[in-house]
């Protein structure tokens, strides 16, 4: 029993970062066509996030989670840093500024100095972040664990 509870938390957390937001009207959005998920709690969202992502788009852009600090790093330099927050059920203020609706997904936000970011996971596993970071041109940020 034990281990079918450990195989079961295992899948939960691997699959746990996936999720499709919605239009205000109920329709998907057009950014994504991935299933929506909840997942676990916050801490195991955190917990995936960690480690260092390297841009598909941009390969001298990178981000790291470090604990709740997401640092930006352009051609091997710092560029910004932030604190991060998870959000479970996308209910702070800043992620339902829009009419996107991701109240069955999940997002993080990240707070520098008085600015406040909020982004939505698309994809998270061991090897593939995907998000939109909400209200802001560009569309969907893809990256890859490189650590």
């Amino acid at each position: 029993m034990f281990r079918l509870t450990l195989c079961g938390l295992a899948l939960a957390v691997l699959f746990s970062c996936t999720n499709t937001p919605k239009n205000a009207d109920g329709s998907t959005a057009a950014t994504t066509d991935v299933e929506k998920s909840a997942g676990p709690d916050g801490s195991d969202l955190l917990r995936t996030l960690q480690g260092k992502w390297q841009s598909e788009r941009d390969p001298s852009y990178y981000i790291e989670f470090a604990d709740t600090r997401m640092i930006h790093f352009n051609g091997g330099k710092v560029t910004a840093e932030s604190d991060i927050e998870v959000d479970v059920m996308c209910q702070s203020k800043v992620c339902t500024a829009d009419s996107t609706d991701l109240s069955e997904g999940w997002c993080f936000t990240e707070r520098s100095g008085s600015e406040l970011q909020c982004n939505c996971v698309l994809i998270c596993d061991k090897t593939t972040l995907s998000y939109i970071p909400i209200g802001a041109a560009g569309g969907n940020l893809n990256f890859r664990r490189v650590q």
